[in-house]
């Protein structure tokens, strides 16, 4: 009795640490790839996008994906909630990958360091 016991109890733990670790594992079997937090230090949302895009890019380069409408797909499920929000509202987010990432790159980029164009504009002198 006490080896049944001790396989029953092995077999709940081993049952908990499964059902831990699939969850980890995206249901797709698609890669992990950390979504973009377009809120998170806005003074440098363009140049955490840019990198972003880098990286993404690659992540595809790697699935061997090279079809625009599931490029597309990817980037909209990968980006995150926060970020399908604003692309929600974008206008002229088009039907392919690069009018989507030209759009998001369009939002994104020219919200720079707004305090340091500030500093550059007054640093300014007449010629």
């Amino acid at each position: 009795q006490d080896i049944n016991a001790e396989n029953a109890s092995s077999s709940t733990t081993s049952n908990a640490t499964n059902a831990t670790t699939t969850s980890q594992v995206p249901r797709s079997g698609l890669p992990p790839f950390p979504p973009f937090n377009p809120h998170q230090d806005t003074a440098t949302v363009g140049q955490r996008w840019t990198k972003c895009v880098r990286r993404f890019e690659n992540l595809l380069i790697s699935l061997r994906e090279f079809d625009s409408t599931v490029r597309r797909g990817l980037l909209l499920t990968y980006v995150g909630e926060s970020a399908n929000d604003i692309f929600d509202i974008l206008p002229d987010t088009g039907t392919t990958y690069q009018e989507a990432i030209d759009c998001f790159t369009q939002h994104f980029v020219p919200q720079g360091n707004t305090d340091m164009a500030i500093f550059d504009f007054r640093e300014l002198k007449q010629g």
